[in-house]
């Protein structure tokens, strides 16, 4: 599995956080998979994208939409 997290606000939209890791569900299937990701900071605020993908193919995508403390959008 690859958990990748892509800044959406750079030209082409740049990757800053990756991590790859293998994963066998006894009997193959999963129903729920909790994935502890921590990122120390945002270097600007905007939407990011985060990608869970399996043997290249996508399995789920999300965005994340982070503001710069103390500032509503």
């Amino acid at each position: 599995m690859e958990l990748i997290v892509t800044d959406l606000q750079a030209e082409a939209g740049r990757d800053i956080y990756r991590r790859e890791w293998w994963y066998r569900a006894p009997g193959g299937l999963v129903y729920h998979l909790s994935v502890r990701l921590r990122i120390r900071t945002y270097k600007t605020p905007g939407r990011y994208l985060i990608s869970l993908r399996f043997d290249g193919k996508i399995l789920a995508n999300r965005f994340l939409d982070v503001f710069q403390r103390g500032v509503e959008p």
